[in-house]
């Protein structure tokens, strides 16, 4: 058993059976170890029956059909940054010995390659319909898989000494992933194993974790964030308990139809400045239900939270702490903010999406912000900061606008409005384009008619910290008994009044404050755009 040396030193193409081609004229044979050591870019055709194929330096592409004899217990070996290895389509390596690629050495299968093992802390890297069939494979520290465009497909064992990466178009393990090592996911991988593998998981730059068993990531923690925010998806009904670590911007979903429970044993929330935590995504709108025993949120008032699609809600009281400690807050139009019974807040309420509450009552502190959703369910509403709700909300455990805050009903159209019994002690504006009926207000704030609208003052009125009028039309209805008559007769003194100035107690810079005596008007159906009924 030999040794023998590849002789070529130019660029080009060359026959692995032609003598001239070795170092002493001899072909390497079915005992012999083929070393590939000159720093060229060689092609070699031919077919052969060796021992091993050992790649040192230089790049080569085989492009035949290579029997490994079994006169040695590694049947290919790749070693060294300097060393690159390509199988062509339609070419092979045949054998029951083991694959190693040490120190950077580069596997590139585009053919066939197979053995009894492998052991990765190099470049294993798939292009077209590349097959790599082997029994268990080692992933060492540093080891790099790269799929091929359509994906790459494993339902072998992989075992992780140290840490490896992926990138590429999807590489699918369905085996068993064991061993004291970590993964690092750079592209897409979906895992769907019961894996028990210790080292941890981290999805960093451009990664996409699809995860398909509640015990895939193993006994280790999770890291998920990036400058590019890389993507945790649960694409089965399941609940993961692995510690984790959010820390950037990072998308957390579940598949339409599925719900990820996300309730690591420890979190660290360590988001900063200008990163955007997602949950759902377009396509990938099931539930996340999210909580932990034992978190802390490292950097507060600094990171956005959204709900881009599908349902975010709590386990626990974590969610609202993290929400709580958020800069700005997002409901998109396709995304739901379920409060589940628990109490949450929320900072500078954006979007056009729903907050409900599938539980019991419970409060939603809002600390400012411009939303457009609907807020439903048994929740009732604090504010602080100033607010503009312009869409048509039901929630049904009344509203209070805190001193010094203000709470805007309508951006200017028809929409904007609350249910049940609003406690005003800041200011409460009304900024609509049609009429408006404002019922049950009380409290020591003020009332604003802002809008171009005309605002009707219904029944149960007693806030007293006055009335100021800068647009549009306020009139004051002082028959509360006629509150459901179509026609009704006014029961005060007619005066019509434009301008700017002060009329009794209400302030106005302009609009018009209309006071009706024995003037017969029809007053709009007070369970439409009303509040405080």
């Amino acid at each position: 058993m030999a040794t023998i040396k590849w002789a070529v030193t130019t660029e080009g193409t060359f026959d692995f059976n032609d003598p001239s081609n070795w170092q002493f004229g001899t072909v390497p044979g079915a005992f012999d170890i083929a070393q590939f050591d000159q720093p060229v870019f060689n092609t070699v055709t031919g077919n052969a029956t060796v021992a091993e194929l050992l790649i040192t330096q230089g790049s080569i592409d085989l492009t035949g059909s290579y029997t490994m004899s079994g006169a040695q217990p590694t049947e290919l070996a790749i070693d060294g940054g300097l060393a690159e290895l390509l199988i062509v389509p339609g070419a092979s390596i045949s054998g029951t010995g083991n694959i190693s690629l040490t120190n950077g050495g580069a596997l590139i299968i585009g053919g066939t390659v197979s053995g009894s093992s492998a052991t990765n802390t190099g470049q294993l890297i798939f292009f077209g319909a590349g097959v790599f069939d082997v029994g268990t494979v080692n992933l060492g520290s540093g080891a790099i898989v790269s799929g091929p465009a359509g994906g790459l497909n494993t339902t072998n064992a992989l075992q992780i000494a140290g840490s490896i990466s992926y990138t590429g178009t999807e590489l699918l393990v369905v085996g068993t992933i064991s061993g004291p090592g970590s993964i690092s996911v750079d592209g897409p991988v979906e895992l769907d194993g019961s894996n028990t593998y210790s080292g941890g998981t981290t999805i960093g730059l451009f990664g996409q974790l699809a995860v398909g068993n509640a015990n895939a990531l193993g006994t280790g923690g999770l890291t998920i964030g990036s400058l590019f925010p890389p993507t945790l998806l649960g694409t089965i009904t399941e609940t993961i308990t692995n510690p984790l670590i959010v820390s950037g911007s990072s998308i957390i979903a579940a598949a339409h139809g599925q719900t990820l429970t996300l309730t690591p044993s420890s979190l660290a929330w360590d988001a900063n400045t200008d990163d955007v935590v997602t949950f759902g995504a377009p396509g990938q709108d099931g539930t996340v239900a999210f909580g932990s025993a034992a978190g802390i949120v490292n950097n507060p008032s600094t990171y956005t939270v959204v709900v881009s699609a599908g349902t975010l809600r709590p386990t626990d009281a974590e969610l609202g702490i993290v929400l709580g400690a958020d800069q700005h807050t997002t409901i998109q139009a396709a995304g739901t903010l379920d409060a589940a019974g628990f109490t949450l807040m929320v900072n500078d309420l954006q979007g056009g999406g729903h907050i409900t509450d599938t539980g019991g009552a419970a409060g939603l502190t809002v600390n400012g912000g411009n939303f457009s959703g609907v807020i439903g369910g048994p929740l009732g509403l604090t504010l602080n900061g100033a607010l503009t709700l312009s869409g048509n909300n039901t929630y049904t455990g009344g509203t209070t606008i805190n001193g010094g805050s203000t709470l805007t009903l309508g951006a200017g159209g028809t929409a904007g409005s609350v249910a049940g019994a609003i406690a005003d002690n800041g200011v409460l504006a009304i900024n609509h384009s049609d009429n408006f009926v404002l019922n049950n207000v009380s409290g020591t704030g003020q009332l604003q008619q802002t809008g171009p609208g005309i605002t009707w003052l219904g029944s149960g009125l007693s806030y007293t910290g006055g009335t100021r009028i800068s647009a549009g039309t306020l009139i004051d209805d002082l028959d509360d008994a006629s509150l459901d008559a179509e026609w009704r007769y006014r029961a005060s003194r007619h005066v019509r009044r434009a301008g700017s100035g002060r009329h009794g107690g209400v302030e106005h810079t302009g609009g018009i404050i209309d006071h009706a005596f024995w003037q017969r008007l029809r007053r709009p159906d007070p369970g439409r755009n009303a509040t405080g009924e």
